[in-house]
């Protein structure tokens, strides 16, 4: 169960599955780019889930509602999560971030945040309460941002 807009406990999101063509097709034309993987979809949703594991795996319904919505989302993770969504059928791209690693501090976080905003989503989604993820939220220039609220 999850809360809806009002705070109280709705119903599940249902799973969405694939149009088989339609996933073939995003698979035929998958790229590397270095560590990325990068799908030629332009989609206008940014996932930023870079908790832990566990938390990227309760992601899933969110992201297979978005693309059922919106079609498929981009998503920002962990370099252990990713390998977890990079043939999910509602993720189009999956980018890496090191938070702990290469990437850690400022600078990566700059990084990132560059990458973002060359991409201009309309809408970005943050499903944990994350410093890191809310500063890529604004620095992204999308219109739209969902996450959570400090004021009770």
């Amino acid at each position: 169960m999850l809360p809806n807009s009002a705070g109280r406990i709705g119903r599940s999101l249902p799973r969405v599955r694939a149009v088989p063509a339609v996933r073939d097709h995003l698979l035929q034309r998958v790229r590397c780019i270095g560590q990325q993987v990068v799908r030629p979809v332009r989609p206008s949703v940014l996932v930023i889930q870079t908790a832990f594991l566990g938390d990227v795996i309760l992601t899933t319904p969110l992201l297979s509602r978005l693309a059922e919505q919106e079609g498929p989302v981009d998503v920002i993770t962990t370099p252990g999560a990713a390998i977890l969504l990079e043939n999910h059928p509602a993720v189009a791209n999956v980018f890496r971030y090191d938070k702990r690693g290469k990437q850690r501090g400022w600078r990566g976080l700059w990084e990132i945040g560059k990458l973002v905003r060359s991409r201009r989503y309309r809408s970005v989604y943050l499903p944990h309460r994350s410093l890191r993820s809310a500063v890529l939220a604004l620095w992204s220039g999308a219109t739209e941002r969902v996450g959570f609220s400090d004021t009770h």
